[in-house]
């Protein structure tokens, strides 16, 4: 499993794919709560992502990542 907990520049947070290991979860399910949500979360501040490429040898579209703070998380 991937590090539940992440620490960058002081900042702690998880991500939407950890979310979904850790709940045993789809990562498309997560990522759709998140972004029916999204207006409440960005109560506790903005929500950053990235887009990681995709491992599949013939390509295909990257998968958005959300990056979650604690009080995100709570």
């Amino acid at each position: 499993m991937n590090e539940l907990i992440l620490l960058k520049n002081n900042d702690v947070f998880t991500t939407s794919l950890v979310i979904a290991e850790g709940t045993r979860n789809q990562h498309k399910s997560v990522v759709a709560l998140v972004k029916k949500h999204m207006e409440y979360f960005k109560r506790f501040g903005n929500i950053r992502f990235s887009d990681l490429k995709s491992t599949n040898l013939q390509g295909g579209r990257p998968t958005k990542v959300y990056y979650l703070n604690e009080q995100h998380c709570l």
